[in-house]
């Protein structure tokens, strides 16, 4: 089976008619999806699920809200899927339609020839019939959870997928029901003796602790997904925590950031004042070249017309009039000649008060020329301190909006109640599994003490020949069950065999050591050092290789088994492999050596990427294997403001992939094929 094209009707973010093509070319057979988080990378994926068997991943959150929000605001009901795909040289679809608000569902299958739809009958046995059901999320897998999967507390999840893909789902459920057919016999021997009425006691007794075993089942079954919604929850809150990875630290660098930048404009102030200070004191220096230019012709003028300083002071002429006497020692009266002459001085005498302030002017104008340099420089200082100051506050202000990007709004107080919201539940999960393995010890002892009781009963009734035709029954049924668990044990023990040694093979090319891997009998999934064997206490990185080693051997497997004939089992399949985020937890290395062997896990790859997902070195080593590329884009109606811009760089091209004050708020699809 091959995907061939999705098409999408207001599905989700995915507002309006949209579809993807998907390569089905046998040598570049990888579909690259580019998409940032909250885009819509997994709706894509939900998308195939729900279309084929109206299912969603537990990430999907309010699976019941199918319908575009933007068609919502518009008063458009109707969202639909349709999956056109390959299987056997022959093309097909299925489409899931619902109108939201009527609750109205329908699901079709089709064949399609030379462009006509021939309708089947019974859509999902059709869809069974390509990929079981039980199958799908090992195909359509959320490469996130692959970092858990293979942790040390997740044995169910691997028995579960081996045993899916083993397609061992018929043999489990005849094994039950043989199981409950033959104590339905049993008990028939039991009420067979109405006479006997020790019988009834035995009989009473095993009645009893069926009802018991029955009850602690469904109580084991609630507490086992009870177990699976902690887990999951702990799983989202871990990964909010690892997008935010070192947040504490950034938060510190943050605060520390807006301390600098508080110091820095209580700076710019001191700087400001510096400035008004420079205006009242020393901007008249700005003036002084053409002042002191116009007074010095002025002066000079006066001085030419001896006008300034004066030729002689004003009160040495007084004095000498009062004394009578001339400056030769000569007597003269006061209205004499002499006198007269002397008086007549008085008109280019200079006085105290004149001479003094000549002085002074003179003096200010030698400062005015002085003045003049040291005001430009000085007020050159300032502004070149303003211009250093404003990039120091803008670089500043920079960092500080860097770290609130990479917090995303994860402050210390949210971190720290996410941690706590984590131990709680690693105590509430070693609780429920401290209650689980109490449960399953009770169930054991109860069917220890049945076995008991049933051997009392048989020999109780040995004797009775009426009971002849029920004991050939049950000789045949325990025998019929017992073949069924050899087999099926069997039939696990060579899967887990196979699935080993192809997980083994990946490691081999991808991890950074020699390491092995081992599915024990009880489906613990570990990896070892090869000259050891001792247990690799896994990183986060390597707890995801293993698993998408171990999914892409799980994928191999069951296409390996396709056209077996086996009526315990059903069939293989060969299906697409689409991985979610497959190299969240990985470094570089890692990342470029899982590219490397994913396009061989089937013969159809579908990754989505996000920007530090989709690296340069992962492009590099999907080189040549890529048939179909796209990217989504996210339209907001809403203005960017402070919101950073998602640049995702494909080859030499940068793509834009957050568009605000858009028409529409939706998520577009964008073909990147042939660009």
């Amino acid at each position: 089976m091959q995907l061939k094209t999705i098409k999408l009707l207001n599905f989700r973010q995915f507002y309006g008619n949209q579809k993807i093509d998907f390569s089905t070319d046998s040598e570049k057979n990888v579909t690259l999806i580019h998409a940032e988080n909250g885009v819509g990378k997994t709706t894509l994926l939900n998308a195939l699920l729900w279309c084929f068997y109206k299912d969603t991943t537990t990430k999907f959150e309010l699976p019941e809200n199918i319908v575009s929000e933007q068609a919502i605001k518009e008063n458009k009901t109707n969202a639909s899927v349709e999956v056109i795909f390959l299987d056997k040289g022959k093309t097909y679809s299925v489409i899931r339609k619902i109108d939201q608000e009527n609750h109205h569902e329908t699901f079709e299958a089709f064949k399609i020839e030379t462009g006509n739809y021939e309708k089947l009958q019974s859509a999902d046995v059709f869809v069974e019939s390509i990929i079981p059901r039980e199958m799908s999320k090992y195909f359509f897998f959320d490469g996130e959870y692959a970092e858990t999967f293979s942790s040390s507390n997740n044995r169910r999840a691997v028995q579960t997928a081996v045993e899916s893909m083993l397609g061992c789902n018929i043999a489990l459920q005849a094994l039950e029901d043989l199981e409950n057919i033959r104590k339905k016999l049993k008990k028939e021997m039991g009420d067979a003796s109405k006479n006997d009425q020790q019988a009834k006691i035995y009989q009473k007794k095993l009645d009893d602790i069926d009802d018991a075993n029955f009850i602690l089942k469904q109580d084991l079954s609630d507490k086992n997904k009870k177990l699976d919604g902690k887990i999951s929850t702990k799983e989202k809150i871990s990964k909010s925590l690892r997008e935010t990875a070192g947040a504490k630290e950034i938060q510190i660098q943050k605060d520390e950031y807006e301390q600098v930048l508080k110091r820095l404009k209580n700076e710019r102030a001191n700087i400001e004042i510096e400035e008004t200070n420079w205006i009242y004191n020393d901007s008249f220096g700005l003036l002084s070249k053409k002042i002191s230019s116009d007074c010095s012709e002025f002066i000079e003028d006066a001085k030419t017309k001896k006008l300034l300083p004066g030729n002689i002071a004003y009160d040495f002429i007084n004095k000498t009039l009062e004394s009578e006497i001339c400056i030769c020692g000569r007597k003269f009266s006061k209205n004499s000649q002499e006198a007269i002459e002397i008086s007549k001085l008085k008109k280019d005498a200079t006085t105290q008060l004149r001479h003094d302030r000549f002085i002074a002017i003179n003096s200010r104008i030698s400062r005015l020329a002085d003045l003049q340099n040291t005001s430009v420089d000085s007020y050159k200082s300032i502004i070149d301190k303003l211009s250093s100051q404003d990039e120091l506050i803008g670089t500043t202000e920079l960092k500080i909006l860097d770290c609130k990007t990479k917090l995303g709004g994860n402050e210390i107080r949210d971190i720290a109640e996410k941690q706590n919201a984590i131990n709680v539940l690693d105590e509430e999960i070693a609780e429920i599994n401290m209650l689980i393995g109490g449960i399953k010890q009770t169930i054991t002892s109860n069917e220890e003490e049945y076995s008991d009781w049933e051997r009392k009963l048989e020999k109780r009734l040995k004797h009775d020949k009426n009971l002849d035709n029920v004991r050939d029954m049950l000789s045949v049924l325990e025998a019929s069950k017992e073949f069924l668990e050899i087999e099926l044990s069997n039939y696990r023990e060579e899967s887990r065999i196979s699935i080993k040694s192809q997980v083994d093979d990946i490691l081999k090319i991808t991890a950074r050591r020699n390491y092995h891997s081992s599915i024990d009998e009880t489906f613990n999934l570990n990896m070892h050092y090869s000259d050891t064997d001792q247990v690799v206490a896994k990183s986060n990185g390597e707890n995801q290789l293993l698993s998408l080693a171990f999914i892409a051997s799980l994928v191999r497997f069951s296409a390996d088994r396709r056209g077996q004939s086996n009526k315990l089992l059903k069939p293989g399949t060969m299906a697409p492999l689409m991985l979610d985020s497959p190299f969240g937890q990985l470094d570089p290395t890692y990342q470029e050596s899982t590219a490397n062997f994913l396009p061989n896990s089937s013969g159809q790859v579908i990754l989505l990427l996000s920007k530090t997902q989709g690296a340069k070195k992962v492009l590099d080593a999907l080189n040549g294997k890529i048939g179909e590329e796209c990217v989504l884009i996210s339209e907001v109606t809403a203005e960017r403001g402070e919101k950073p811009l998602d640049i995702i760089d494909v080859g030499s091209e940068k793509i834009t992939c957050s568009i605000y004050e858009a028409e529409k708020d939706r998520t577009i699809i964008r073909s990147l094929t042939g660009r």
